[in-house]
């Protein structure tokens, strides 16, 4: 955002927080807001090969992830 912020009007694709002098100082707060959301959910996830193996839906009990 902040990027966005400074460059130039025609080149902006968003304008949620408005533009130029007029830019609100909570555009800020949500870019850092969601990069730090997306850090933390990529702290958590496993990052793993492709199982070789199929998953067995029979197994699967109501209302779990397969």
């Amino acid at each position: 955002m902040q990027s966005a912020a400074n460059g130039k009007l025609a080149q902006r694709i968003h304008f949620n927080f408005g533009f130029e002098r007029r830019l609100c100082p909570g555009a800020y707060l949500a870019d850092v807001k969601l990069f730090n959301t997306f850090v933390q959910v990529f702290a958590i996830c496993k990052m793993s090969e492709f199982p070789k193996e199929s998953i067995l839906t029979s197994q699967a009990q109501e209302r779990m992830l397969v």
